[in-house]
């Protein structure tokens, strides 16, 4: 029983890996997670809010204000960890 559980999160990995890196968002995704906000400047940002959101990549939650979250499967994602680590190394670097 537990290792067809497991097979069932293993295969839901899989497929949000396989939305993230076809979808080329790993970018807007990581300003996602530092903002927990959906930032719409392009049509290109709408398409993968758009796209994330329809995937439940993206999450909505609405306490007292709405904010998004990425789900958290998505945080296993080797290359989204890369492109928040080099975000996070930005935004360090530009501090005084």
């Amino acid at each position: 029983m537990l290792q067809s559980a497991e097979r069932v999160l293993t295969r839901a990995g899989d497929a949000y890996r396989r939305v993230v890196l076809a979808s080329g968002a790993l970018d807007w995704l990581t300003r996602v997670v530092g903002e927990q906000a959906l930032r719409l400047e392009t049509d290109a940002d709408r398409e993968s809010a758009d796209r994330m959101l329809a995937a439940s990549v993206v999450l909505r939650y609405l306490n007292d204000t709405e904010w998004f979250e990425l789900h958290p499967a998505v945080y296993e994602i080797p290359q989204l960890k890369l492109k928040r680590a080099e975000s996070l190394e930005e935004k360090r670097q530009r501090e005084p």
